[in-house]
């Protein structure tokens, strides 16, 4: 009786932790201008070309600024400007904007690899409960 006591309490606290996570999320993307257009030193950073599983392709640019890190990532013919959030390892980037309404997007990479997943913008579904949309690798004829 005591275990399912405690697997309880863990399951509520994990809901808590990602509740937390998502609403922070999204209160950082009140304070990110929703714009599409790079600033003047975006242009000049080098963008990577990913070849995804889906046959789709996915351009990111990356912005590391002392005051900002962020992503440009260009897929499906539209540009998703994209904070960075903190990852256990990688990178992790994210935005309220999606590919449908009621959803954002999160870009997280490592390495040559990167998985565009669908940020459902519900404080009751938990992250890991994230669909991926799909796995993407660096196309060797890029960067």
């Amino acid at each position: 009786m005591g275990e399912c006591k405690n697997t309880l309490a863990l399951k509520r606290w994990r809901i808590a932790s990602y509740a937390s996570l998502l609403l922070s999320l999204i209160a950082l993307g009140a304070c990110t201008p929703n714009t599409t257009e790079p600033s003047d030193d975006a242009t000049q950073q080098p963008s990577l070309q990913y070849r995804c599983d889906n046959g789709e392709m996915l351009v990111a640019q990356y912005i590391n600024e002392a005051d900002k890190q962020s992503a440009l990532l260009k897929y499906q013919n539209r540009e998703f400007n994209m904070y960075s959030v903190r990852a256990a390892s990688g990178a992790s980037y994210a935005t309220e904007q999606g590919l449908a309404p009621e959803e954002g997007l999160m870009w997280r990479t490592q390495k040559d690899e990167g998985l565009l997943i669908k940020m459902i913008l519900d404080h009751t579904v938990s992250a890991e409960d994230y669909p991926i949309i799909t796995r993407c690798v660096v196309n060797v004829n890029s960067g």
